[in-house]
């Protein structure tokens, strides 16, 4: 597994960013850092169903269920050619996609301990309507 990976100059290419999602999940590094010139020309950035919100942040977060607790901490470095506007579009909606992961992780995690917790009292139950066994010497 590599440590990082640093990617740049993708430009709201979307066979750019689906190798890059596609690497990610095989290789499943520790973090990802996103160095700048990330985004398309700003007339593909609108506010509805543009290229943050209607592609990156939805594959971000595809991205975040399928690797669950190996998703990598990812970092944005914005490049001349990110408009700031768009940049915290951007960081806005990756932080919902990690919160979202996050949740789906916390709730995974809950529902695999209440099952141990009823394996456990199951468990305890049936040995407590087992017979005693014979202590006689």
């Amino acid at each position: 597994m590599p440590a990082c990976f640093f990617v740049s100059d993708l430009h709201g290419n979307v066979t750019r960013y689906a190798r890059l999602m596609d690497a990610v999940a095989r290789e499943q590094p520790t973090a990802v850092f996103l160095g700048g010139d990330l985004l398309p020309g700003v007339s593909l950035l609108g506010p509805e169903g543009g290229f943050v919100e209607g592609y990156l942040a939805v594959e971000f977060a595809h991205l975040r269920r399928r690797m669950g607790g190996s998703y990598p901490r990812v970092f944005l470095i914005p490049g001349n050619d990110d408009a700031l506007r768009s940049i915290r579009l951007f960081a806005s909606k990756m932080a919902d996609a990690v919160i979202s992961g996050r949740s789906l992780r916390e709730a995974k995690s809950a529902e695999m301990a209440a099952t141990a917790r009823a394996r456990t009292a199951a468990a305890a139950a049936a040995a407590a309507a087992a017979p005693a066994a014979d202590a006689t010497v």
